[in-house]
């Protein structure tokens, strides 16, 4: 064009450059979304994950609590059997006893476990009973012979030594050991033993654990022949799988601060207990906020599938996560921004075959991290609490225990609290377990 170029008429031309290139790039996106799309439906389906099966929290090479394996050593030695006991009236014995000096000093292991191969010879249907020697002799002051009921016939002929007093008080496998003995028929088995002494015992001064999961906790049986289950199923599939046994353990599940993350709480202001308290309704924290608007992410540690905004339905048990809990392979693991939903390279049958108890790993997978990294959260727990030695913490490093072995668990609501919540489903104190005399037990 042959015409003046006016200032105009050049912001004029330039727009009109501007406008036309941006319907060629507009045409050139459009093309290639058509192309890709064109491409996309000729492609090969994706290869399926690769399923792993591997630990992914093994124990340290080595790695033991002490305590506890040499209790469960000592518990399976075996004694000689006494066949002949000396027998006399349970006040004069106590009198006896009181002469001879016997009591807490005399002790040699103040933590024992009640694991005898005798006890399971027809039936192996609970785990080992942890007892705490000391702290039974000092809530009864002293009186080694309200258990310590009989002694074997000759015991302290010896004279005044130490040794010759112990002889007073053996072990409860050294009189009662196999049941229907023919050549001891008055002699209850070892099974026996424990539960007519002990039970009679808690009932009588009533304290202390009448049932049997007081005592010790039920063992899970094999579940590959239970599990009814396609090769690689759904999350969902799992969950409706378990709830095909276990119903009413779901229906309790759906009524858990675990599942709602809310509860009643006697912390909040005048002691209200409000049971909308919690992280998923009114409560803020300084490490991740609130949950509102981080649902995919936070969700990640819930014990459920699916939870990625306000629509979630916590009515439908189908949604529960079982695994997390329930696994003890190890390798069971969340993918974190998918709302709670396991990794895909999880092998959920593999996992649902092999279910368990609850552990101090599956406890720790959600607990030990809060917040997003070690003792952010949750006071000074961190990933060191897997496979702790005896010096950072007495009672998962020396005896083994899981978290729920003092976090006790009622219809899945687990007695205790966060450091960093309100929710409480029941409360714990150390005194539940020890005496006023500690170092007795």
């Amino acid at each position: 064009m042959t015409i003046p170029m006016r200032h105009a008429g050049r912001k004029t031309v330039r727009l009109v450059i501007l406008s036309g290139a941006g319907v060629l790039l507009a045409g050139l996106f459009l093309l290639a979304g058509i192309t890709g799309r064109a491409a996309n439906a000729t492609e090969a389906p994706a290869e399926p994950v690769q399923k792993k099966t591997a630990n992914l929290t093994p124990p340290p090479p080595g790695w033991l609590a002490p305590d506890q394996a040499e209790a469960l050593k000592r518990s399976r030695e075996p004694r000689a059997f006494v066949a002949e006991v000396r027998r006399e009236d349970p006040v004069l014995r106590q009198l006896r006893f009181k002469d001879l000096g016997l009591g807490v000093g005399d002790i040699k292991h103040a933590y024992m476990v009640l694991d005898s191969p005798l006890v399971n010879t027809f039936e192996d249907l609970y785990g080992p009973v942890r007892f705490m020697h000391s702290k039974h002799a000092a809530r009864l002051e002293g009186n080694c012979a309200l258990c310590h009921h009989v002694s074997p016939k000759g015991a302290d002929i010896g004279g005044p030594g130490k040794d010759a007093r112990l002889s007073e008080t053996v072990a409860c496998r050294a009189c009662h050991q196999e049941p229907f003995n023919p050549e001891h028929p008055d002699r209850i088995g070892l099974k026996a033993a424990y539960h007519q002494q002990c039970v009679g015992c808690h009932q009588k001064m009533n304290k202390g654990p009448v049932d049997c999961a007081g005592c010790h906790l039920k063992n899970v049986p094999d579940h590959k022949d239970l599990v009814r289950l396609p090769a690689d199923p759904t999350p969902m599939q799992v969950t409706a799988e378990c709830l095909r046994c276990h119903e009413k353990a779901g229906e309790d599940m759906l009524q858990s601060a675990h599942w709602l993350w809310k509860g009643p709480s006697p912390f909040t202001v005048e002691r209200e207990k409000k049971v909308m308290s919690g992280k998923a309704t009114d409560t803020l924290n300084n490490f991740c906020i609130a949950l509102p608007s981080n649902w995919p992410r936070c969700a990640s540690c819930h014990a459920g599938y699916g939870w990625k905004d306000d629509t979630f339905d916590f009515t439908d048990m189908k949604r529960v996560d079982c695994l997390v809990c329930h696994d003890t392979t190890g390798s069971y693991v969340k993918a974190p921004p998918k709302a709670g939903m396991p990794a895909p390279e999880v092998d959920l049958k593999y996992v649902a075959e092999r279910v368990g108890n609850t552990s101090r790993n599956t406890c720790g997978n959600c607990h030990f991290q809060g917040g997003g990294g070690d003792a952010v959260k949750h006071a000074d727990m961190c990933e060191v609490l897997r496979y702790p030695n005896r010096n950072c913490d007495v009672h998962m490093g020396g005896l083994d225990f899981t978290c729920a072995e003092c976090h006790q668990t009622v219809n899945h609501k687990i007695k205790g609290r966060s450091t960093s919540l309100p929710v409480a489903e029941g409360a714990r104190s150390c005194e539940d377990c020890h005496s006023s005399q500690p170092h007795y037990g």
